[in-house]
């Protein structure tokens, strides 16, 4: 399936997909992980497939929904993207396990205020220099805008932040 076939299979999502596929490709991450196995999981591994193409670069998600990520990773091989790694685990847990750093780092998974939080503190530890933390509802969804807005106050000079205005929000954070 293509980018385009993803965005009509979930329609509410159709400028966010578009707008990851997008930075995905002015961003250049050679690591990428992602909390949330979905749709946008497509949208990343095709920039980083045309991108990269045969190159070894990877995005490794998770989710806690074992049926999910095996659904995901039946699309990804049928979509022949061989750039990611999917796993079924704990953000936190997955998170704070993973060794090394990756460049981005997207948050889409349950939407709770302290959980969010959490996955902030550790993809914090996680990101490499000047490397971006993307978060999706932050629009849409309070709990993630909240938590957002606490981590900042914690971290005042360590990021950068903005908001694209898409269907649901994605909230970009950028190590300085």
């Amino acid at each position: 399936m293509s980018l385009e076939e993803w965005k009509e299979e979930n329609p509410s999502m159709r400028q966010d997909l578009q707008i990851l596929y997008e930075l995905v490709r002015k961003l250049r991450p050679e690591v990428i992980l992602e909390v949330g196995t979905g749709h946008s999981t497509l949208a990343m591994l095709r920039a980083m497939e045309d991108m990269y193409g045969d190159f070894w670069r990877f995005l490794y998600s998770t989710d806690i929904d074992n049926d999910r990520v095996k659904l995901f990773l039946k699309k990804a091989k049928d979509a022949q993207l061989k750039h990611g790694k999917f796993y079924t685990q704990d953000s936190i847990k997955f998170l704070s396990e993973f060794e090394g750093i990756a460049d981005l780092i997207f948050i889409d998974s349950s939407h709770e205020y302290t959980q969010t939080l959490s996955e902030l503190e550790e993809a914090s530890g996680k990101l490499a220099p000047n490397g971006y933390i993307i978060l999706h509802d932050v629009t849409a969804i309070r709990d993630v805008r909240m938590a957002v807005g606490h981590f900042l106050t914690i971290h005042p000079d360590e990021f950068k932040y903005f908001v694209l205005k898409t269907e649901c929000g994605l909230g970009v954070l950028q190590r300085k």
